[in-house]
């Protein structure tokens, strides 16, 4: 096997270690959101983008030597055995190079919902204390005023900001759920490459 198919597969196996530390729930928060950051560093983007450039590069030449080779007839029984063998490794290397893309493209959605979740987090976190803090001093005020009527303005405008604050908080928690669905969908999907990654291995062998 040539050298820029080794380097594909040595992408392919660190794309697929960053993808299980991303999707694997029992991986900490911590370690997730090291590697999201990691990945999505201008520097560490821009190589993706050159290793995909380069993966379409090496799939489009492998596609075109599949469908130009020329048939062996099969009387020719050492020369058909070895056309198909080859006809085998170029299926292959074609396979490995799109897996490895998609693992790529894979990679760089998980740790953008990854980053995105975890900020969502934060404000969220922001958002309940916000709440606490202006639900406590709001039961103060209520309490000093014996009615509706005799609120005063800075009460009523506590009243709203609570209001909003709430109306903010749930909005948040619906995207939370969101980035959750999206980040458990991925996780599926992950699962299948891998199962397709290792039925190829197999065939490889």
């Amino acid at each position: 096997m040539m050298l820029h198919w080794w380097i594909v597969i040595s992408v392919l196996t660190l794309e697929l270690a960053f993808a299980s530390l991303l999707s694997l729930r029992q991986i900490p928060d911590f370690i997730k959101r090291s590697v999201a950051s990691l990945c999505t560093n201008a520097t560490f983007k821009k190589g993706q983008f050159v290793y995909m450039l380069f993966g379409l590069a090496l799939l489009a030449e492998t596609l075109f030597e599949i469908y130009t080779k020329k048939p062996v007839a099969s009387s020719d029984h050492e020369a058909y055995h070895h056309h198909e063998s080859e006809t085998l490794a170029l299926h292959m290397q074609a396979l490995i190079s799109g897996f490895s893309i998609l693992i790529t493209a894979v990679v760089d959605t998980l740790s953008d919902l990854t980053n995105e979740k975890h900020r969502m987090l934060r404000d969220k976190e922001i958002l309940q204390k916000q709440a606490k803090n202006n639900s406590a001093e709001a039961m103060k005020l209520m309490k000093e005023s014996s009615s509706d009527s005799t609120l005063t303005d800075e009460n009523r405008e506590l009243k709203k900001k609570l209001i909003e604050i709430e109306k903010e908080r749930k909005q948040m928690d619906d995207k939370l759920l969101e980035q959750e669905q999206a980040m458990k969908s991925l996780e599926n999907k992950l699962q299948d490459f891998t199962l397709l990654l290792g039925d190829a291995q197999k065939k490889a062998v």
